[in-house]
Order: C-alpha cells, then sequence, then structure tokens
C-alpha cells in the first residue's frame, strides 16, 4: 500500500524568503498564521478593544518593512509581538 503524502505547511522562514522574492501570497499567509495570535496578545496588553484591528494592520506594516532585519534568532512571532508591544505603546 502507498504511503500517503504529507502536506507539509511552510515555515515562516520559507514564507519570508517567498515574500522577499515577490510571493505576496507568502505575506498573505504570515498574516493569517500570525495575525489572530497577535490580537490576543495586544489585548492581554491593554489595547482598548476598538483599536486592536488597527494595532494589528500597525504591526504587519512595521514587520512587512523591517523584515530585511529579521534574522531569525528568534521566533519570527517573537519578533512580531516585539513589534506589536512597540506599536501599542507608540
Amino acid at each position: 500500500m502507498a504511503q500517503p503524502h504529507l502536506i507539509t505547511a511552510p515555515t515562516d522562514a520559507a514564507l519570508i524568503a517567498a515574500w522577499q522574492s515577490g510571493d505576496e501570497r507568502a505575506a498573505a499567509e504570515l498574516v493569517g498564521r500570525h495575525a489572530r495570535p497577535l490580537a490576543r496578545y495586544l489585548s492581554g496588553a491593554g489595547a482598548p478593544d476598538a483599536e486592536v484591528d488597527d494595532l494589528v494592520q500597525e504591526t504587519f506594516i512595521r514587520a512587512f518593512r523591517a523584515v530585511d532585519r529579521f534574522r531569525g534568532q528568534c521566533q519570527f512571532r517573537t519578533w512580531l509581538l516585539t513589534i506589536g508591544r512597540n506599536v501599542l505603546t507608540d
């Protein structure tokens, strides 16, 4: 009996590399993967409910502008949450 092919999701690093090469779907996948946890983090950090969506959007804007500085020394989500905390502080 043939083994079923397992489909594995691309890593964040692979998505970042794809996005940097012009693959907009990769950026959308990163947002889809991390937006909800980021929103929960921001809410828990004291962001007003009415502002959470805007803060998430601003966090991704800043992250994508600075993604060439992401070195992979931590998880992408950790880096993203750090940016989110800075956005909330600002």
